[in-house]
């Protein structure tokens, strides 16, 4: 029984070393195999054993637009000689540029608040439920945000545009009710590729030239997202573009499109010429809101605008 034991443990130990060293070969074959094939790859035109250092700008692949053919298509679009209902554009934010909400639960990270515009406008639409809503300058959908409280206490629906593809991504992960965009509201009557930064605090802004840290956003006209939603008739307009504002509103055709009321950020634009066009479009200033809770975050300097006429 003892030397049965001994022999078998013997024989045991032996293949324990046999099947070690067919593993170690193994392996040194698959190193051998790979760094073959890497040689063989760095050999290839345009390849090198060392990435190269980058000079100048770098866009991330995350960046719009990824692929190539879309970027192609964009560049026969933002021309001035194209109009902002010119079928082309709004086909292409049709099929390229809007997202549906996704198919799964809503996922927020906070507790459901509301912000002093939401206060303000809830008063003027008396609660009204089963409106529409246009955010833009959505952030991650949830924090600051306008019209989220229409969607959860009202069943608002709504149009979430944001061009940061940071805040994008966690704002399509909420799952909210909403068509989505990550894009930018051109300042201009046709659509354009135009540079952003990043500023202090993380939020992003419209640059006026491109640099060495600017990065490249797609922007359309207003007019022609709402064709691409096939929206004319907009309840409430939360406008928050970090200085664009006023330029934005320019380019708006409020002849065609009805927009009850809006909210729109005071703080970096010209406040005079901003009360005078919105005057000369046909509304009233009914609120001047001038806020600041930097335990929440939320700092809020917008005035609040009623079309003249709209009965709620």
């Amino acid at each position: 029984m003892g030397s049965c034991t001994r022999n078998c443990s013997t024989l045991l130990g032996s293949s324990i070393v046999f099947v070690t060293l067919l593993s170690i070969a193994h392996y040194m074959g698959a190193v051998d195999f790979t760094n073959d094939a890497l040689i063989k790859k760095s050999e290839t035109p345009g390849c090198s054993h060392d990435m190269p250092s980058r000079q100048g700008r770098h866009i991330p692949r995350d960046m719009l637009p990824s692929d190539r053919g879309i970027a192609d298509i964009f560049r026969s679009l933002a021309t001035s000689e194209r109009e902002q209902d010119d079928p082309e554009v709004v086909q292409f934010i049709r099929d390229e540029i809007i997202e549906d909400r996704r198919p799964f639960l809503p996922k927020m990270s906070y507790n459901l608040y509301q912000t002093p515009q939401a206060v303000e406008v809830e008063k003027i639409f008396k609660k009204k439920k089963n409106g529409f809503f246009v955010e833009a300058g959505g952030l991650d959908g949830e924090r600051s945000s306008n019209t989220i409280w229409f969607e959860k206490k009202h069943a608002w629906k709504g149009f979430l545009i944001e061009m940061d593809p940071s805040y994008y991504l966690q704002l399509r992960g909420k799952n909210r009710h909403c068509y989505t965009a990550n894009a930018c509201i051109s300042s201009t009557n046709f659509p354009a590729m135009v540079p952003f930064v990043e500023m202090r605090g993380g939020n992003t802004a419209i640059s006026s030239k491109v640099t060495k840290n600017s990065l490249d956003t797609m922007c359309f006209p207003f007019y022609s997202m709402m064709l691409a939603i096939n929206r004319t008739k907009i309840d409430y307009f939360s406008l928050d573009v970090e200085g664009q504002e006023l330029a934005v509103l320019k380019t708006i055709p409020f002849d065609k499109l009805d927009i009850s009321v809006l909210s729109v950020e005071y703080v970096h634009t010209d406040k005079v010429q901003l009360k005078k066009l919105m005057q000369n479009k046909g509304y009233t200033l009914s609120k001047t809101i001038s806020y600041e809770n930097p335990s929440i975050a939320q700092w809020s300097y917008d005035y609040i605008f009623v079309k003249n006429g709209t009965v709620f």
